[in-house]
């Protein structure tokens, strides 16, 4: 496998860790929360740093997971009722 691009590096930062982090603190992943937050850690505080092929391997694989969620159903994100109620036919928006 390629190593990591800093535009790869950059964009699991900034794009994919936040994601990462909210799904990982609902279902109290503690392994990874962990892992990401030193990720970012090392990402902010070493201008040059990257991750090492083992920590490229299992950024790829959260990334990988968060996408698949994403092409699915995601019935974790559905709620039952719309979050938009459709306008009563009576009235007339302003």
């Amino acid at each position: 496998m390629k190593r990591m691009t800093i535009a790869e590096l950059d964009e699991f930062v900034l794009f994919w860790a936040p994601a990462i982090l909210r799904r990982a603190t609902a279902e109290r992943d503690t392994w990874t929360i962990g892992f990401v937050q030193s990720i970012a850690r090392a990402y902010y505080k070493r201008r040059n740093w990257m991750p090492s092929p083992k920590q490229e391997r299992v950024m790829r694989d959260l990334v990988a997971k968060m996408r698949r969620a994403a092409s699915g159903r995601q019935p974790e994100l559905t709620p039952d009722e719309p979050l938009i109620e459709a306008e009563d036919e009576g009235e007339e928006a302003a």
